[in-house]
């Protein structure tokens, strides 16, 4: 059988039970994910790592997410050590938890400690398998990881660049436009690099070039914020183009420069709705209340249940429509 846990940059593949394969690029991925097609694969945290597997190739058939069975099963803790610990009686060590797995060539020890991660997780699934079979959870189970492989990726947000670090700094539209320029750039990069855009130039150098807008390449290097942050050779290697692109959004016609704030592509947050929603504020809270009555009976944390979002999104239609209904009838009295 076949068992396997993605992590960003890495992919782990347990065979047999005691085989780990390490690679960042399989050479027959069609062979790979042949067998993954007829076996299960085990993976602690699906919605994490299914898109990763498929962006190489890997889509499995057969799931077994050992953190979603432990949130359905009623575990208070569903973290990889957690599970381990409470179920297995062992503890994993967390000295490499946080490395940034992009990073080439991976360290011994950032190798061994990933072969421990895998090494638990079968006996992690049994265990996970057994809860959910006492509690009668074990097909609601299968069903959910059955449509954990359904889901499609979430839609790409509008301006993603809007979500840098320290963006309540920036003041002005042309500020926010050379946010905008310097974003698109380093993503752009960082994905042609294969590398974490955040190693490559941090958000506290994009607000601090931005706030301080050297006016010549020199002036720029000699910033504070780029020497200190900017250390590494590939880091250096592209201060030139961080120049180009800032130069360039200097010169941005006043028209292409974006609006201060964004347009809501959703619904207002809850925390309005009491004012300005409240026949929606009602229903939410009303839904609120019986998730948390249901969740509580069946030991399943309500978002598991059913998404907030989507939660908030039909109370606040709901809601919505009743507004305009009372409006309309008003006016026409």
């Amino acid at each position: 059988m076949a068992r396997l846990k993605g992590v960003l940059k890495r992919y782990e593949i347990f065979l047999n039970e005691k085989d780990l394969v390490e690679k960042t690029f399989f050479g027959s991925v069609r062979l790979l994910n042949d067998l993954l097609s007829s076996e299960e694969s085990v993976i602690h945290a699906s919605s994490q790592d299914l898109d990763c597997l498929r962006e190489i190739g890997l889509d499995p058939k057969i799931l077994f997410d050992t953190e979603l069975g432990a949130r359905i099963a009623g575990c208070e803790r569903v973290g990889l050590g957690a599970l381990c610990e409470n179920l297995l009686g062992l503890q994993i060590a967390k000295e490499h938890s946080a490395v940034d797995w992009s990073y080439r060539p991976l360290k011994q020890e950032w190798l061994d400690y990933a072969a421990l991660d895998v090494a638990v997780l079968l006996d992690i699934r049994d265990e996970v398998e057994k809860l959910l079979s006492d509690t009668g959870k074990l097909e609601w189970a299968k069903e959910e990881f059955n449509n954990s492989l359904k889901i499609t990726p979430p839609r790409v947000k509008r301006e993603p660049w809007r979500r840098v670090s320290g963006m309540h700094q920036i003041k002005s539209r042309f500020e926010l436009a050379l946010v905008r320029e310097i974003w698109t750039a380093r993503d752009k990069v960082a994905r042609d690099l294969d590398i974490a855009p955040g190693r490559l130039l941090s958000d506290a150098v994009i607000i601090e070039l931005v706030q301080k807008k050297p006016q010549s390449f020199e002036e720029l290097l000699e910033l504070k914020v780029v020497r200190e942050r900017i250390r590494h050779d590939y880091q250096k290697s592209e201060l030139k183009t961080w120049w180009k692109i800032l130069s360039g959004g200097y010169e941005i016609d006043q028209s292409h420069w974006p609006e201060m704030r964004a347009r809501g592509d959703g619904v207002p947050p809850p925390k309005i709705w009491r004012d300005k929603f409240p026949i929606a504020y009602i229903h939410y809270q009303h839904a609120r209340l019986l998730l948390g009555e249901i969740s509580n009976s069946l030991k399943i944390p309500v978002e598991n249940l059913i998404s907030p979002d989507l939660v908030r999104r039909i109370t606040f239609n709901e809601g919505r429509e009743f507004i305009y209904k009372e409006e309309k009838e008003r006016k026409s009295i």
